[in-house]
């Protein structure tokens, strides 16, 4: 089972510009709308991948109505707590000629504490029915097959920094896997908890692990966060550079597997919008790792996704096909 959570979700719409001049009225050569957030960008490419996905999280409002018929018209099952905010609205400029991308982010909107402890039960209830119907889901000598919980994205107001530390301790209690992606404190935070798997940009993890001014490689990056956080897999991704993992892996004899390598990627052409290709990346990741496939299988199958989404205008969106092709485009050193 996977579950993403979207504390922050979001109704995301993108705009093709040519030639936009600040200041100057400008006309859309084309438009897109999904359901964001990055835990909703992460269930739409799994399900698009074909994998079964529950997106949970924070919904409201009409936005929150239509982020959540997106996601269940693309065959994502949504079990969203209902907040009396509406869920905000977040833009992507994209001029194709200068290649330039301007974003504009609405805030999340506050979180009452009941509507954050309602999120806490149903997460709990997901996680607990799976738990008592699941028969031998792991997968031997693959320490991190079986149930996924995703947490990925920023904080909203009234939800407090240690808010996904909690989620990965209760995750480990019903047998799940908690994969964090987030940055700042509540970064900070969720690693102190061990999530079994780390993804997050280079920037950061320099500001997580205090290291930002400095100029420190993805792999060094990524053994900082295993060390820091004693996570199953850290993963820093770089942009088009690639991406860096390392991991602490126990095999079912008690030998450990370690793993420390660079992934680069295929070049990719024409790139249309690179928003997005973080969570491509990471559900990629997940999902391969859920089934036991063998975690550098895994990371190339990640990183063909976070380039196909380079190919699409509306963030975390792929074409399976393209995953397949750019995949075969993929070095590992």
């Amino acid at each position: 089972m996977l579950i993403t959570v979207s504390v922050n979700s979001s109704l995301d719409t993108a705009y093709i510009v040519p030639g936009l001049i600040v200041g100057e009225t400008n006309r859309v050569k084309e438009k897109a709308t999904v359901p964001g957030g990055k835990g909703n960008n992460v269930a739409r490419v799994l399900r698009e991948l074909g994998y079964h996905v529950v997106a949970s999280g924070f919904a409201g409002g009409s936005r929150g109505a239509i982020i959540h018929r997106g996601l269940e018209e693309l065959g994502v099952t949504t079990e969203f707590v209902w907040t009396a905010e509406e869920s905000r609205t977040c833009l992507a400029v994209i001029d194709p000629v200068s290649e330039a991308l301007t974003q504009v982010l609405e805030p999340g909107a506050p979180i009452a504490s009941g509507e954050l402890l309602r999120l806490k039960q149903k997460l709990g209830g997901l996680m607990g029915e799976y738990a008592a119907g699941a028969v031998g889901t792991g997968v031997p000598d693959a320490p991190l097959s079986g149930p996924y919980l995703i947490l990925a994205g920023s904080l909203p107001p009234g939800v407090p920094p240690g808010f996904y530390a909690e989620l990965v301790h209760s995750a480990r209690s019903h047998g799940f896997h908690a994969t964090l992606d987030a940055s700042g404190e509540a970064l900070r935070h969720g690693l102190s908890a061990r999530p079994a798997v780390v993804k997050v940009n280079a920037t950061e993890a320099a500001e997580a692990l205090g290291t930002s001014g400095r100029r420190v490689d993805p792999l060094s990056l990524a053994e900082g966060l295993q060390a820091a956080s004693g996570c199953l897999l850290a993963v820093v991704t770089a942009g088009r550079e690639g991406a860096a993992a390392v991991g602490r892996l126990e095999r079912a004899d008690g030998d450990p597997s370690l793993i420390s390598c660079f992934i680069k990627p295929p070049a990719v052409s024409p790139v249309v919008s690179t928003v997005g290709s973080g969570d491509a990346f990471l559900a990629g990741l997940v999902g391969e790792l859920s089934t036991g496939r063998d975690v550098i299988e895994a990371l190339k199958t990640a990183t063909a996704c976070g380039a196909a989404n380079a190919l699409t205008l509306t963030a975390a969106t792929i074409r399976k096909s393209d995953v397949a092709r750019l995949r075969e485009g993929v070095r590992v050193a």
